[in-house]
């Protein structure tokens, strides 16, 4: 913040001074906000593609289960009646 509350020498009125360090300020901020905001929103995105993921194999898994019940149920009841 140090660089943007600099402001140009020739600039000798005080209102217009404290004008180009807010505008320097807002500038600035505004630059940071959206490195930052712009990270995080990359972060989140990749975790919920992450989270999907990780349900869907899981989803895979109680799927396979299931088929894999079934069968030795299906096995179990033909042995019985044969």
């Amino acid at each position: 913040m140090k660089r943007c509350w600099r402001c140009a020498d020739d600039i000798v009125d005080p209102f217009r001074r404290l004008d180009c360090k807010f505008r320097n300020s807002a500038r600035e901020l505004q630059s940071w906000a959206a490195s930052k905001v712009g990270n995080i929103r990359l972060q989140l995105r990749r975790l919920a593609r992450e989270l999907i993921l990780q349900l869907d194999k899981a989803q895979e898994r109680k799927k396979a289960a299931q088929r894999v019940q079934e069968v030795d149920i299906s096995e179990g009841s033909s042995r019985r009646g044969a």
